[in-house]
């Protein structure tokens, strides 16, 4: 388990870049100092570092409070809570955060679980500082697919030669996006992760505080029934439906909460 000592924000021109939302403003962080992260049995270490042994760009998401305080934003239950969701949303939003994971969102970025401080932990890094760091591991363990694959009687390719007819993940990804190594030095990957985030909880909050308040208020209103001057029982004529409606109006005060009844999962869907 690691233990995370410090961080750093992204900066915009001085400012630290963040979504206003909920009073405060939420945001990711750098890793920039850890304790615990050992290779484990396969070598690896837990979080992405640069080819000199220090720490690449790891970020988690971050919630800054108006007084200037800050809290870690350990993973969708943690986002959920913030952002007064519901119940069910805990799991959908932490499995959409999984699945930026890799190049498919559009967005050259690695998610992955991390246990730290005791809490399982999103940490966010770049694609390309991570192919980079796995590229020898990569070329190594190719390579020796190679040597097993070749039967008996085949001249194998020295490894300097077999390594002119292989492309690694990492010259992949440096091919397929533009100047990759300075958007990443930019931070933009994760700026881009931001966005998306912001539009999730835009469209997922307004799901549940206004679209569905809405349609609960059309369907009561649909079931409105009055006896009228005749004896009769009738529903709401244009005239009558604009007087209720002036009426609720004039009483309105505050607001309480709605049980949602929209699928929750389609406000991440088309980000």
């Amino acid at each position: 388990m690691i233990s995370i000592k410090s961080i750093d924000w992204i900066r915009e021109k001085g400012e630290i870049s963040a979504l206003p939302m909920f009073g405060g403003r939420l945001t990711f962080c750098k890793i920039t100092e850890v304790t615990g992260d050992e290779p484990g049995e396969d070598g690896h270490r837990t979080l992405i570092y640069n080819p000199d042994g220090t720490l690449a760009k790891n970020y988690i998401m971050c919630f800054i409070y108006a007084d200037g305080t800050s809290k870690f934003i350990a993973n969708g239950s943690d986002l959920s809570s913030l952002c007064g969701f519901e119940e069910e949303d805990k799991k959908i939003l932490n499995d959409w955060m999984l699945g930026l994971n890799g190049a498919g969102s559009g967005i050259p970025i690695t998610v992955t679980p991390v246990e730290a401080d005791g809490v399982e932990t999103l940490v966010f890094g770049n694609l390309y500082e991570y192919y980079r760091e796995m590229e020898d591991e990569e070329r190594n363990m190719e390579y020796q697919r190679y040597l097993d694959s070749c039967s008996k009687d085949d001249a194998a390719l020295s490894k300097e030669a077999w390594s002119n007819t292989f492309m690694t993940s990492y010259q992949k990804l440096t091919r397929a996006y533009a100047d990759i190594g300075g958007n990443c030095d930019r931070d933009m990957y994760i700026r881009s992760v931001m966005a998306k985030l912001g539009g999730i909880i835009q469209k997922r909050y307004n799901q549940i505080h206004f679209e569905e308040v809405a349609d609960e208020v059309a369907e009561l209103i649909s079931d409105i029934r009055y006896f009228n001057d005749n004896g009769e029982i009738v529903m709401l004529s244009v005239t009558a439906l604009e007087n209720f409606i002036s009426r609720v109006k004039d009483r309105i005060r505050i607001g309480g909460d709605v049980k949602p009844t929209v699928d929750p999962k389609s406000a991440y869907r088309n980000f």
